[in-house]
Parts: C-alpha cells; sequence; structure tokens
C-alpha cells in the first residue's frame, strides 16, 4: 500500500495547498450554481496545484480527480469524466477511505451505465466488498452489500433503502434496462 503522507509541511506546501482547497471549494459552488465552466477551471487549477505539491497518487490529488469526474458528468463529457474516475478509483482503492474509494466507483459506475454497459457499471460497483448507495444524495455511508437491494429492472445499481431508489428514478431510469 501507498501511503502519501506529509509531516510538518513547508510554508510553500501549506499555502498552495490552501490555495488548492480554495480552488476546490469555489469549484463546487460553481457547480452547483450550474457554471459549469467557470468550475472546471477552478478544479483544474486546484488538481495541478495538487499535482505539483502533493504528487499523482496522494488522496488530496484523488478528491480533485473525483469532483473534475462528477463536474464532467454533468456536463455529459464522458470520456473526460471516465479519465478522471479512474484515476481517483486507483488512488483511493489503494490508499484512501473506504467510503472516499466507493464513492468514485460509484461515480464510474454512472458513466459506464450513461454509456449504455450496465454490465460494466455492475462490475464496477461489485469491484470490493463496499458499496456506495446509488442515490448521489444519500445521507448514508459505505455498505456491506447484504445491506443494499438491487434495481429489480437492470439489477446493476444498488440502494440502502426504497426512498433512495425513489430519489435517484428520475436519473436512472433513462438507462435503466433488463440485463441478458
Amino acid at each position: 500500500m501507498h501511503v502519501n503522507t506529509y509531516v510538518d509541511p513547508t510554508p510553500a506546501y501549506q499555502m498552495a495547498m490552501g490555495e488548492a482547497i480554495q480552488n476546490n471549494n469555489t469549484g463546487l459552488v460553481l457547480k452547483q450554481r450550474g457554471s459549469y465552466e467557470a468550475a472546471e477551471r477552478k478544479y483544474l487549477k486546484a488538481l495541478n496545484i495538487k499535482l505539483k505539491h502533493a504528487g499523482e497518487n496522494a488522496i488530496t490529488t484523488a478528491l480533485s480527480h473525483n469532483a473534475l469526474g462528477e463536474l464532467y458528468i454533468a456536463m455529459n463529457r464522458l470520456g473526460e469524466a471516465e479519465k478522471h474516475l479512474e484515476l481517483a478509483v486507483k488512488i483511493r482503492n489503494a490508499d484512501g477511505p473506504t467510503f472516499d474509494a466507493a464513492t468514485s466507483r460509484e461515480n464510474l459506475a454512472i458513466v459506464y451505465e450513461m454509456r449504455g454497459n450496465l454490465v460494466a457499471a455492475k462490475q464496477m460497483r461489485k469491484s470490493t466488498g463496499k458499496y456506495a448507495c446509488g442515490n448521489y444524495d444519500c445521507p448514508g455511508q459505505v455498505f456491506n452489500k447484504s445491506e443494499l437491494k438491487h434495481c429489480g429492472k437492470c439489477t446493476a445499481i444498488y440502494y440502502c433503502t426504497l426512498d433512495c431508489q425513489s430519489e435517484d428514478w428520475k436519473r436512472h431510469k433513462k438507462y435503466c434496462h433488463k440485463l441478458e
């Protein structure tokens, strides 16, 4: 397992990470307002700072990759979303909190789902024993498979409750079809 730990970072590192966090937070606000291009600029700036100062395998770098992936999903730029989410999954699976890894895997599964590849989506979701609920706004954390129910039609997505499944249906129904 690769661990990227910084003990007593330099003032330059602390300033750079502060700037990166500020850019990530501003990007999130802009995304929530629907200002996707402006959010993209902030997220990319944060990512570049993190790559330079923390490195490509740092958990903080994975956070920016995941944020960009989520933004690109919202922008329907699936190729770019997939690229960033694959990097986030790689980093987070190796060295991150379980919830963060499950969230990035769920985001990548959504990309596959949007492309019509429910088999790949299901495989991504099942790639470890820990799952995120398919409802992006789920208040839950990480679940074992036994705690979740799958969509009765496609069986490719998992939810912790019927309420979460109902809340996600508006998004999921566009992609849901019976798997052969």
